[in-house]
């Protein structure tokens, strides 16, 4: 436990961070028509995705929500030098859980 916490501040685990982006796509899935099948290792940018710019800065808009809701933490998750290649942070659900596991756990850190 990190000096400064609680006991009450668990871990974050990856798999509920993965559920809940799971839950964003499929709400975008619903209200934007966006036909998406959804897997861990789905893309999220580029042609294959099927995330269009709009639906991206909705579902950028809606984690980012949902991380302030569920884990208060209130950083950005795109990084300014984010160059949206398909091997970094976008380039599936599972590597944004991974990213957004550490920020979180940043945060908590008082390092971002």
């Amino acid at each position: 436990m990190k000096r400064g916490y609680s006991r009450e501040i668990a871990m974050v685990e990856k798999n509920e961070v993965v559920k809940g982006i799971w839950a964003i796509l499929a709400r975008l899935n619903e209200e934007m028509d966006l036909a998406l099948t959804v897997s861990a290792e789905m893309p999220l940018i580029g042609g294959e995705s099927g995330i269009d710019s709009v639906a991206f800065l909705n579902m950028i808009s809606l984690i980012e929500e949902w991380l302030d809701r569920e884990y208060s933490c209130y950083s950005p998750i795109i990084a300014p030098d984010e160059n949206f290649s398909p091997t970094g942070t976008f380039g599936s659900i599972d590597r944004l859980a991974e990213h957004l596991v550490k920020l979180i756990e940043e945060e908590r850190e008082g390092s971002v």
